[in-house]
């Protein structure tokens, strides 16, 4: 399965978009992000927003008011992000540096390219045996959290390396119940595990959701050329642009500026990195982002000209209301804006529709429009 093909699936059977509660509630609208790792695989950030999560300070105010409120909250965050293995009954706290360690695979192979118990093959009570058991299995594979380099990339140098100053803060501490920090408006999620490395994280309140937010939104929407490459390109183009034109100072300075600007872009373009996976997918028409909402133009002047016809109609209104013989001259309007044959003498027609008006306009605008789509 491709990783466009895995999206697709997640869209559909994890969330259910536009076709009923997902396995996180209503998904509202959501977008993905497409980003390939240091070794070329593929992976996707994705925001989601579900349906009936009150504001952060909403949020606060009802968890810190409303007892049965909290619970419910708490329960279905702790049903959505598990910080724990199937089979745990409480905290596993680790006792020795051992524990801290990933346990080894013994005559076992890895899970991942295992086929997953198929509910279709066994009964109900073997199923969920199974199930259970492969999912533990592969929860310790993929989600088993070891420090490396990454953890320490923001380090300072001879700043000591260990669980303390881990940038993730996967310590090896463990929680037995999700709590809620009064002041901070926090929420510290029941913890099982202490090597437990989730991939979903909820954005609801406290302090720090706005900081989060932040960071989500610009780690989603990240380009992918580090901007120190980008200012090198860019200090590249301009070199090049000069040295061509230093013996021909006579040449059309339109010309010179989009040959400045076609270097710059292409100069950045030379120094974008792109794995066989990305390119691949890009061949199979997979894209790049995965997106519910999209952006579409309208002309503005239809907009405009459609106003300026409204207001006309209800001033003429007020004036007959009140017995001012003032009447506007719309026939002058319509020479002055549209200058269009399908206009009538002294009202506008109620069948001229935007597309009949003038097309030579340039001043366009946007408005969003729901639409799933994905690009590249």
């Amino acid at each position: 399965m491709s990783s466009f093909e895995r999206a697709k699936a997640f869209l559909n059977i994890i969330l259910k978009y536009k076709h009923g509660p997902g396995i996180f509630g209503h998904c509202q609208a959501y977008y993905g992000m497409v980003e390939a790792q240091g070794r070329g695989t593929l992976h996707c950030h994705m925001l989601l927003w579900i349906a009936g999560n009150p504001s952060p300070q909403a949020l606060r105010d009802r968890l810190a008011s409303d007892a049965s409120f909290k619970s419910n909250m708490f329960q279905w965050l702790e049903n959505i992000i598990s910080c724990k293995l199937p089979y745990d009954k409480g905290p596993v706290p680790e006792t020795s540096p051992n524990d801290a360690c990933k346990p080894v695979r013994t005559h076992e192979l890895d899970p991942r390219l295992e086929r997953s118990p198929q509910v279709a093959e066994m009964d109900a009570k073997s199923f969920e045996y199974e199930f259970k058991k492969f999912l533990s299995r592969l929860a310790v594979e993929c989600n088993w959290h070891i420090h490396s380099e990454t953890c320490y990339k923001h380090l300072k140098n001879g700043q000591k390396k260990g669980d303390s100053t881990c940038r993730m803060r996967l310590d090896g501490s463990v929680q037995d119940v999700t709590t809620i920090d009064i002041e901070t408006g926090s929420i510290e999620l029941r913890r099982w595990r202490g090597r437990c490395n989730t991939d979903t994280q909820f954005i609801g309140s406290g302090e720090a959701v706005k900081a989060a937010v932040f960071y989500i939104t610009e780690y989603i929407t990240k380009g992918d050329l580090p901007l120190h490459v980008a200012l090198q390109a860019l200090e590249y183009a301009p070199k090049m642009h000069n040295a061509k034109y230093i013996t021909d100072p006579q040449v059309d300075p339109q010309k010179k500026d989009s040959n400045l600007l076609t270097k710059s872009v292409n100069a950045m373009m030379g120094w974008q990195e792109m794995s066989h996976q990305q390119v691949m997918s890009y061949l199979i028409g997979g894209g790049d982002y995965y997106t519910s909402h999209t952006f579409e133009t309208i002309k503005w002047y239809e907009f405009c000209a459609n106003e300026v016809v409204r207001l006309c109609r209800v001033l003429n209104s007020l004036h007959n209301i009140v017995n001012v013989e003032t009447q506007l001259d719309i026939d002058a309007l319509h020479d002055v804006l549209l200058s269009n044959p399908a206009l009538d003498g002294d009202e506008f027609d109620d069948d001229v529709t935007g597309s009949q008006l003038n097309e030579n306009a340039d001043i366009t605008s946007v408005y969003y429009k729901p639409e799933l789509t994905q690009g590249r």
